[in-house]
């Protein structure tokens, strides 16, 4: 089995019997489904507290600096699978200091027609 991506920055004191792994693996089907130039830590947060916690007075706001760091290293992982989350945004998370993916380039603008050469050239 391989260790979780914040593994070595395990968070203490979950909520409702949550678990490092339990909210990485939360946070990976996130980023997976949603449009990441929405997504911020704070999103992020919120999210995972009515996926996780639902109807719970619980939060997740202690937690944001193990949460930050899960999702940089989530966000790096799925760009090096090729993905660029859910909501095919390609951005980065707002806090986040991941750079946006990589994306393929707005169409050019077509360059001017030949035909227009041509008459530039043949009428000096």
């Amino acid at each position: 089995l391989e260790a979780e991506p914040c593994s070595a920055m395990a968070a203490e004191n979950w909520p409702a019997g949550l678990t490092d792994e339990s909210v990485n693996a939360a946070i990976d089907r996130l980023l997976r489904r949603e449009d990441w130039d929405t997504i911020s830590v704070k999103v992020v947060l919120r999210m995972l507290e009515t996926e996780l916690l639902p109807g719970a007075d619980g939060s997740l706001r202690a937690h944001k600096k193990f949460v930050k760091a899960a999702v940089d290293t989530a966000m790096a992982r799925i760009l090096a699978e090729g993905g660029t989350g859910g909501g095919g945004g390609g951005g980065a998370a707002e806090d986040a200091p991941m750079e946006a993916a990589p994306e393929a380039a707005p169409e050019a603008e077509p360059a001017a027609p030949a035909q227009d050469a041509a008459d530039g050239a043949g009428s000096e």
